[in-house]
């Protein structure tokens, strides 16, 4: 991104922030589940409630976004347990070009897009044995 793609983002970001209450618990947090992994761009309190949440700078939002957040949900609240119960996750896309931002709450999807995640990923297993192999174990 150029300069003035990131002030862009930084402008967006702010407007959004300015609507909401944050208070961040890790960011960019590296997420090893048994057999993929991932990083987390925001996990914290947004309103009062523990969210996760991926930022994007892409021209739009794509349904894969949403099952993307929905697996970094459950793993996350499989690993932290009795730590923190997660109520909800979306995604904050950041536009370059204008300077807006586009917010999406995708928790009410949230059993469905789990299941559509843990699909993909058995399709992929699959398609990959040798990837898959790796896992299994002997």
């Amino acid at each position: 991104m150029n300069k003035q793609e990131i002030e862009n983002c930084w402008i967006g970001f702010s407007a959004w922030y300015a609507q909401h209450e944050l208070d961040t618990i890790e960011t960019e947090l590296r997420l090893w589940a048994d057999d993929w992994c991932g990083q987390v761009d925001w996990v914290g309190w947004l309103d009062g409630k523990i969210y996760v949440i991926d930022w994007k700078t892409s021209k739009s939002l794509y349904h894969k976004d949403r099952i993307q957040v929905a697996g970094y949900r459950a793993e996350l609240q499989k690993q932290w347990g009795y730590k923190a119960y997660i109520s909800g996750h979306g995604v904050l896309r950041l536009d370059k070009e204008t300077g807006g931002f586009e917010w999406r709450d995708y928790s009410k999807f949230y059993e469905k897009d789990l299941k559509e995640f843990q699909l993909i990923h058995d399709l992929y297993m699959i398609r990959h044995p040798i990837i898959a192999k790796q896992f299994k174990e002997d």
